[in-house]
C-alpha cells in the first residue's frame, strides 16, 4: 500500500497545554516526520465552556483509516477522553482525521474530508498553515485560498505554545 498524505485536527479546552503536548508527541512516535501547526486558542463554538488550543498535525503514511481512527481513539483515550460526554461540550483531547490522502465520500463510518474544514477556522487557519498550497479534495482549492476566502467571523489567536 503506497503512502498518502493525512491531515489530523487536534483540540483540547481541558488541561489544554498539557494534553496538546501529549497527544502530539503520541503521534509523532507513531509518525515521527509529523508536520505540526501553530498552536490557535479560540471559544468554544456551539456550546459554553471554556476557551480551547487547536492545531492541525500532517504526515506520510500508508496507514490503514480504521486503523489510524483506533489509534487516534486510543490516544485521546489515554489523555482522559471519556465517550459518554456531550458532542457539544468541552475536551480533553480531541483528535479529528481531516483528510486522508484524496479520498473524498464516507468510509469507515467517517466523512472525508471534514466537513468542518471549509466551516471552522480553528481548522481551516492552521491547516492553511502547513499546506497553503494542497488541494481541497472535494473543492478543487487550495487550503490557502480556503483560508482566504474565510468568511466564518470566528475569533481565533495564534498562541506561544512551549512546546
Amino acid at each position: 500500500m503506497s503512502e498518502r498524505r493525512i491531515y489530523l485536527g487536534i483540540g483540547s479546552s481541558e488541561n489544554r497545554h498539557e494534553n496538546i503536548r501529549a497527544g502530539v508527541e503520541d503521534l509523532r512516535m507513531a509518525f515521527p516526520r509529523l508536520l505540526v501547526s501553530s498552536v490557535y486558542e479560540t471559544e468554544a463554538i456551539g456550546f459554553e465552556g471554556d476557551p480551547f488550543f487547536n492545531l492541525v498535525v500532517g504526515f506520510d503514511s500508508a496507514i490503514g483509516l480504521r486503523e489510524l481512527f483506533v489509534m487516534g481513539r486510543a490516544i485521546e483515550e489515554a489523555h482522559g477522553r471519556r465517550r459518554h460526554s456531550p458532542k457539544c461540550s468541552g475536551r480533553m483531547l480531541d483528535i479529528d482525521i481531516l483528510t486522508f490522502g484524496e479520498t473524498v465520500g464516507e468510509e469507515a463510518s467517517i466523512t472525508l474530508p471534514r466537513p468542518e474544514i471549509v466551516a471552522n477556522a480553528y481548522v481551516l487557519c492552521p491547516l492553511a498553515e502547513i499546506a497553503a498550497h494542497e488541494i481541497h479534495p472535494a473543492l478543487g482549492l487550495s487550503y490557502g485560498q480556503l483560508w482566504a476566502d474565510f468568511a466564518g467571523g470566528q475569533g481565533i489567536q495564534k498562541v506561544d505554545f512551549a512546546w
